[in-house]
């Protein structure tokens, strides 16, 4: 995998990403899972660019 540069942060990333989609569904926001990954893409590529600015 060609993030394995990037270390704990990547694994983070995909661990949270994973784990924000069941809990929206279970606060009771109705999602699609298109529409949750995409979510979850949005959010690791904010930690991503975060992570690369500090």
């Amino acid at each position: 995998m060609s993030k394995k540069s990037i270390g704990d942060d990547g694994v983070t990333d995909s661990q949270a990403g994973m784990n924000h989609i069941p809990d929206l569904s279970e606060n009771g926001v109705s999602l699609q899972p298109v529409q949750a990954r995409t979510i979850a893409l949005v959010v690791a590529v904010a930690f991503f660019m975060q992570a690369e600015s500090q």
